[in-house]
This record gives C-alpha cells, structure tokens and sequence, in this order.
C-alpha cells in the first residue's frame, strides 16, 4: 500500500473479513480459514470460492503450493469451471495434486507483460498443458471475461 499511497491519497484501509455470503442463486467463501496463522504475506491471501447457478470459480490470490494443500479434498473445489492460478503463474502455486483434485474447465493468469518476476513460470505452463487445460492469459488477452461458464478474451 505504501507504493500505492505514493500515487493515490488513501484515507482509510478497511479490513473486510468473512467466510461466507450468499444470495438467492450464488455464494461467496473465503476458504482461507489460516490468515492469523500466516507468517507471511502471500499465505494472508483471499482464497475465494465463487458459484453462480451451477458455474465454480476458485481465485487463489498468491497462496503457496503449502495452502493448496489443506484445501485438496474439499469436495466443492472438484470439477471447477474457472481456477485463477495462483500467484501469476509463480512455480510456488498450482501444483499438479491441486490440479488434479480441481480439474478445472479453464485457467486464467492475471499477470502483466514483461514482468521482472518471470511469471508466469515455465512448470506452471507446463502442468497446466500436460493436463490439457486452456489457458487464459491477461498479458496476451487483455481482459478475460467469463459469461455462462465460458471464457473468452
């Protein structure tokens, strides 16, 4: 946020904590049940699991291969529709176990062009073709947009 601030005057930071919300045809999780736990930053990530009618999406902020793992068995997250990859597409997410127990429709990675992290990272790529998953990319597609379970750029 500091950077942030630089730029923009910021008045007041509001932390929004939940675990779930709801209306009549869609729910919202925060299935990142370990934030006080986090010992650093990434692992504070929103991990947010989103249905509307019968279409799944999971956004995994930058949550590490380790918090992947205390979410596989979750019987929700089988047979995702949409899966933000994690942390931009950094070998640190998206490990083949959660791809596996996901078994996602399509995979989008939100990351800039030409960034100094190299993300995304070639395994993540790799993992993602090996199980013949299409990939949406913001740096080659600009804006994703989902409608009715399906993506385009």
């Amino acid at each position: 946020l500091t950077s942030l601030q630089e730029q923009i005057p910021i008045g007041e930071i509001h932390r929004f904590e939940f675990s779930q919300l709801h209306g009549p045809s869609w729910q919202l999780k925060n299935l990142n049940l370990w934030q006080d736990e986090a010992k650093e930053d990434n692992e504070n990530s929103l991990i947010l699991w989103f249905q509307y009618a019968s279409c799944r999406v999971l956004i995994t902020g930058d949550a590490s291969v380790a918090l992947e793992e205390r979410l596989l068995f979750y019987s929700p997250l089988r047979g995702l529709d949409v899966l933000r990859i994690g942390h931009h597409g950094s070998n640190t997410s998206t490990s083949d176990a959660f791809l596996r127990w996901t078994q996602p429709r399509y995979a989008v990675i939100s990351v800039g062009g030409g960034n100094r992290y190299g993300h995304p990272h070639a395994e993540v790529i790799d993992r993602l073709n090996a199980a013949n998953i299409p990939i949406f990319r913001t740096d080659f597609h600009g804006t994703i947009v989902m409608n009715s379970c399906t993506i385009k750029p």
